[in-house]
């Protein structure tokens, strides 16, 4: 299973945030994690100034059940929190 998510800009968040995702069966187990750091308009790295570019984090290899995906600060405040349930792309004809 993968998971993407876009994140829009943050220009007041001065410190990196942390995506990380967890089975439903297990919701305090981390599975995996992603930093996005503070980034310039252009998408270079920029400690201090905030994000002020979109960032897309991309799980993937996860099992085929459903995951919840957490935002936090680097700091430990939880920022967004959703369900992600698994889908497949498939036509029968």
């Amino acid at each position: 299973m993968e998971i993407n998510y876009v994140l829009s800009t943050y220009v007041t968040l001065l410190e990196p945030m942390v995506a990380k995702v967890y089975e439903t069966t297990s919701p305090s187990v981390e599975v995996d994690s992603i930093t996005i750091l503070e980034t310039d308009a252009a998408g270079t790295p920029d400690p201090g100034n905030g994000h002020n570019k979109k960032a897309t984090v991309t799980f993937s290899g996860l099992d085929r059940i459903p995951h919840i995906l957490r935002l936090y600060t680097q700091s430990g405040s939880l920022l967004h929190e959703f369900n992600v349930q698994p889908y497949e792309d498939v036509v029968t004809i």
